[in-house]
């Protein structure tokens, strides 16, 4: 086969690739943001590998708490509609968790760096008492507008 033959078949896989990342994108977004409007300060009140288990849906000792089964609850949804977009050819359950395992990856590191940007935000604020600024404003207004598709 000629290379002039395999060029449009690379080509279509290529837009294929964008189109999928145009979705994706902003998919991974929105529900970042969601899970970061509706639980960030009870996350920031909890160890740094609170998030963890409620990305994955499992914990080495015990049971997920409810925040962190609501928070799995919302997250495993999107992880499926995305796995099922990106996945070529048949279901293969390898494949599926790989696929699955590089999106909740992406989803932990989006929500560990907003935490962990808000906590420092808030320690090097010169004080949020001594500015008269509620800590809920520091975090959604300053923080999680800065952070976009980052």
């Amino acid at each position: 086969m000629s290379e002039t033959q395999t060029r449009p078949a690379l080509i279509a896989e290529e837009m294929d690739k964008r189109q999928i990342t145009r979705v994706i994108r902003p998919m991974l977004h929105r529900l970042t943001s969601e899970l970061l409007e509706a639980y960030a300060i009870q996350l920031l009140l909890e160890p740094d590998d609170y998030i963890v288990p409620a990305i994955w849906g499992t914990k080495k000792n015990g049971e997920l708490d409810d925040v962190q089964r609501q928070i799995h609850d919302r997250i495993n949804l999107s992880v499926v509609q995305i796995r099922d977009m990106v996945r070529s050819g048949e279901a293969n359950l390898s494949q599926d968790f790989a696929i699955e395992f590089l999106i909740r990856e992406s989803i932990l590191f989006k929500i560990a760096y907003s935490l962990e940007k808000s906590r420092f935000l808030f320690m090097t604020k010169e004080g949020a008492m001594k500015q008269n600024i509620p800590f809920n404003e520091i975090i959604l207004n300053e923080f999680f507008q800065t952070v976009g598709t980052a």
